[in-house]
């Protein structure tokens, strides 16, 4: 029998915060990635950040293609920006669009050595 046992899908990570998070709102995480609170969280309890799925939030006035890198500000004035980021466009975004459809990745930023 292997060691290995299967305790949760992994979408969602436990976090207390020092001020409180507002539901909607993206945190970034001390390991670099970023979560989204889809209820309130008040500061010293333990609540939950999504670290999967797809989210509207307000995007900024740049064009990305489906699938193209993109990041998130943390805070409550959450914006998009297509970029190299640990995200990805979940549709296609036009310049004069007000929201996008974001897919949490969380995938590493790193360099790949040759």
């Amino acid at each position: 029998m292997g060691l290995a046992r299967f305790r949760h899908e992994g979408k969602a990570v436990d976090y207390t915060p020092e001020a409180d998070v507002a539901a909607g709102d993206v945190v970034d995480l001390s390991t670099g990635m970023q979560g989204i609170a889809n209820v309130a969280i008040a500061a010293g309890e333990v609540g939950a950040l999504q670290i999967e799925g797809v989210y509207e939030v307000p995007a900024d006035t740049q064009a990305g293609d489906q699938g193209a890198p993109c990041s998130l500000s943390a805070g409550a004035s959450t914006t998009v920006t297509v970029e190299a980021g640990p995200h990805s466009l979940a549709k296609a975004v036009a310049e004069t669009d007000t929201k996008a459809w974001v897919k949490l990745n969380n995938r590493l930023l790193q360099e790949i050595p040759d």
